[in-house]
């Protein structure tokens, strides 16, 4: 049994490897699309565990431009197919020793994966956070309702990457496990094939810039979603009612684009967050721990 990093002699077994086990995993960065768009690259250290000339377990990492900011990088997949310490901890090893640009590494594993949450914790992973993933299924369209001043207008790209990354990171920067953006991610979020057409879009109070809403299509074993990701109001604008509008112009967009259910991701702890969008018709559909390995 021996580690070798990813190579274009595994590729494939590696697709299939994640396919097969995705569902043991947090799927984010496996699902079909983010697949096909899986290079072997310094942004995306692999490392494999090989025996008899077989994949039984994988590491990979997600090392991009947003997670290195903060010296992070985020787990795609970490799975063997015979749990075993030892074997987890060789994977680990390998992953400190690749790259002196990030000093932590955070998984996401779904609450109901107790065996999971026992390694992680053995091999010394601490739990940070919870969130919750949230759906809006089979309820009645809505009608977005802004105040007399305020109008939502289409992204353009290159006219508004920094207002969009300036909202973001004003909006985001108390919220745990939120990392600035660059005009270059934004850049790259609005180019992602998943993008809903017109899903990027800008709230304005006259001429001035208050708040963002992003929609991308999501798709599971139960149908296809609108997702929101991000939306955001700076904070002198918030507690006005405009979070409610906002959240019903991304469902909007969505039944637009012919997705009638709608998902997005919250942290457990905000309370606000939360009620708005219960009160708005979703439903907590599974909630998702984050454990850190800081070396």
């Amino acid at each position: 049994m021996n580690i070798e990093k990813i190579s274009k002699e595994y590729y494939e077994e590696f697709i299939n490897y994640c396919i097969k086990y995705r569902k043991e995993n947090d799927d984010s960065f496996i699902t079909d699309n983010e697949l096909k768009k899986f290079e072997i690259g310094d942004e995306n250290p692999t490392f494999l565990l090989i025996e008899n000339g077989t994949i039984c377990g994988v590491l990979s990492l997600v090392a991009n431009e947003y997670y290195l900011s903060s010296n992070k990088t985020r787990v795609r997949i970490f799975h063997l197919t015979e749990p075993n310490i030892e074997n987890y901890k060789m994977l680990l090893n390998e992953a400190i020793k690749y790259n002196a640009d990030f000093n932590n590494i955070e998984i996401f594993v779904n609450d109901t994966c107790f065996n999971k949450k026992e390694i992680l914790e053995a091999i010394d992973f601490k739990y940070l956070r919870t969130s919750y993933v949230m759906i809006r299924k089979n309820k009645e369209e809505v009608k977005v309702e802004f105040p007399d001043g305020y109008k939502l207008i289409p992204f353009k790209e290159g006219r508004d990457e920094e207002i969009f990354m300036n909202i973001r990171n004003e909006a985001f920067k108390n919220i745990m496990g939120s990392y600035n953006i660059t005009k270059k991610i934004v850049t790259e979020i609005y180019e992602d094939s998943l993008l809903l057409k017109n899903g990027m879009q800008i709230l304005y109070d006259g001429e001035k810039p208050i708040g963002i809403i992003r929609v991308i299509i999501e798709e599971d074993e139960t149908g296809s979603y609108s997702f929101i990701a991000p939306l955001a109001i700076i904070p002198e604008y918030q507690g006005k009612g405009l979070g409610k509008e906002l959240l019903k112009a991304g469902i909007e967009i969505g039944q637009k684009n012919a997705l009638n259910n709608a998902m997005l991701v919250v942290n457990a702890e905000n309370e606000k967050a939360l009620s708005l969008y219960t009160k708005n018709g979703y439903e907590i559909l599974e909630a998702v721990s984050c454990y850190n390995y800081k070396f």
